[in-house]
């Protein structure tokens, strides 16, 4: 028999498992983007969707493979349901950002919102590439991606200077390179492309199932020959010490913009909360103590859903022909 602490302890994980499922994890993509819209109509009354519709549909299908030129994405862990993570914490993060004073215009948040969408399409591979996966551009990803920017603007009938502010959002999003080393043209693109790099962390680390995807993280540095990692146990211990290096990047680098999570959730859901940064925690205390108790046991802890696919579920109203780049 439960003693009223055990009870209280339990019905408290109880809630707030319901609060993160109900305003955390988002798992469908129609949510993920009727939400998006939502904040766009939130900081904009008569907000133009139609360029966000029109780049969501053209990057559904690019992982999908039915973009002319393009195979389906092959890569476990950087897919399309990594992609609509980043698009929401994105939109969450400027909604947050414009609660604390920060203004920004309908273009500054689209860009933001397309360089989330195109941020990993560096990982897809051509038609005519069939060799491996799309995880053997895992160190060059973030320029095949960049330079797909260039054609794919072009289609959209959008100029250079578009192009390349979306392009330097996108550099962000690459953890071996200092903001220092970007170079943006106007200081609100460098703001933005602080906010796309945080989204791009914050997405993943928070997941729900992001300890049991670090195996599909393995076998795509395997194949993209990442060097530091010998074994699939390699990467899981030094996961640790990753969340020390985010910790700090985002404080440092990427300026401390996560903390506008916080004001998103409190003036959208009434939440006084982090939801990110509480289950990026949670994450990595579960880690920890699976890895002190079991070693190399670890995956026998991992109970959680290993696959919640978002993009079959996808459904897409008929918007624009789709441009091939």
């Amino acid at each position: 028999m439960l003693h009223d602490d055990e009870m209280s302890q339990k019905l408290a994980l109880s809630s707030d498992r319901a609060v993160f499922t109900a305003y955390l994890h988002v798992k469908s993509p129609e949510a993920v983007a009727r939400e998006v819209k939502t904040i766009l109509h939130i900081l904009f009354r008569r907000a133009d969707v139609s360029l966000f519709d029109r780049v969501l549909a053209d990057v559904t299908r690019l992982f999908r493979g039915q973009y002319p030129g393009y195979r389906s994405c092959n890569t476990e862990y950087h897919d399309l349901t990594h992609t609509l993570d980043v698009l929401l914490a994105t939109a969450r993060l400027i909604h947050g950002a414009h609660v604390e004073g920060i203004p920004f215009t309908p273009e500054d948040v689209l860009l933001a919102l397309t360089a989330a969408l195109l941020h990993d399409v560096g990982y897809l591979q051509s038609d005519g590439d069939e060799e491996g996966t799309g995880a053997k551009y895992t160190l060059i990803h973030v320029r095949r991606g960049v330079d797909f920017v260039t054609g794919y603007f072009l289609g959209l009938g959008l100029d250079e200077r578009q192009a390349r502010n979306c392009q330097s959002l996108i550099w962000c999003t690459d953890l071996a390179k200092t903001m220092e080393q970007i170079e943006f043209l106007s200081p609100q693109c460098a703001l933005l492309g602080r906010i796309l790099g945080t989204a791009d962390l914050l997405g993943q680390m928070a997941d729900d199932i992001y300890l049991e995807k670090l195996t599909d993280l393995y076998d795509e540095f395997a194949e993209g020959q990442v060097p530091g990692f010998s074994s699939e146990m390699e990467l899981v211990h030094k996961t640790l010490g990753f969340f020390s290096f985010i910790q700090a990047r985002l404080r440092g680098q990427l300026g401390g913009l996560h903390h506008c999570m916080r004001s998103y959730f409190r003036v959208r859901h009434c939440l006084d909360r982090d939801l990110y940064d509480e289950y990026m925690r949670k994450n990595i205390f579960f880690l920890t103590h699976t890895l002190h108790s079991m070693g190399e046991g670890y995956r026998l802890r991992l109970r959680r859903g290993r696959h919640r696919s978002r993009v079959g579920a996808i459904n897409l109203p008929a918007l624009l022909p789709v441009q091939p780049s």
